[in-house]
C-alpha cells in the first residue's frame, strides 16, 4: 500500500499520510492512463511514446493524432515505452526503475474516478502550475492556495 499526491505533473509515493519525503515519484507526462476497472478500481498506466515519435508514426499513416488518454487493449499496451518511476534513495541518490504498466487501486469507485480525471489532465499537462508560497506580514513563507487535487489516499500498487 502506497499513499498518492499530485504535484503539477508529477505523481508521488509516500508510505503513510504524514507530511514527509515521498519515496518515489513519476513524472505524468511521460505516461497516458490506458485502463480504469470500475468493478475492481484499477487505473491502469502506460508509457506513453514520445511526442516526435507519435507524430511521426501517426504522419506516416496518414492520421491525425489520438489522446494521450485513449484507451487501448492489452495488445497495443505491450508496443508502449515502460515507465520510468524515480526511486529516491536516503543517502540522497536516486534510482530509475522501469515497469511495462502500472496498476493503481484505489478505495472507491469515486476516487477512481477522481484520481483518473486529474491523472489524464496532468498526463496532458493540462493543470495549472503550482502557485509561488506567498509570504505573510512577517515575512514567514506559507502554503499557496490549494485546489481539489487529490492526495493522500491509500492506494494499492502492482506491476
Amino acid at each position: 500500500q502506497a499513499w498518492l499526491s499530485l504535484c503539477y505533473t508529477l505523481l508521488l509515493f509516500s508510505a503513510s499520510p504524514q507530511p514527509g519525503v515521498p519515496y518515489a515519484f513519476l513524472e505524468l507526462r511521460r505516461v497516458f492512463v490506458a485502463a480504469l476497472d470500475e468493478e475492481s478500481r484499477v487505473l491502469t498506466l502506460v508509457g506513453a511514446p514520445e511526442a516526435e515519435e507519435a507524430d511521426a508514426d501517426v504522419a506516416a499513416a496518414g492520421g491525425s493524432p489520438v489522446p494521450e488518454t485513449a484507451p487501448c487493449g492489452e495488445a497495443s499496451m505491450k508496443n508502449n515505452p515502460p515507465i520510468s518511476i524515480v526511486l529516491l534513495l536516503p543517502d540522497g541518490r536516486w534510482q530509475e526503475m522501469s515497469l511495462p504498466k502500472l496498476e493503481l487501486r484505489v478505495p472507491s469507485r469515486e476516487d477512481l474516478q477522481t484520481w483518473s480525471m486529474h491523472l489524464m489532465a496532468a498526463s496532458q499537462g493540462k493543470v495549472p502550475r503550482p502557485a509561488v508560497p506567498s509570504a505573510d506580514q512577517s515575512g514567514r513563507l506559507g502554503p499557496a492556495a490549494s485546489s481539489n487535487i487529490p492526495t493522500l489516499a491509500p492506494i494499492r500498487t502492482s506491476a
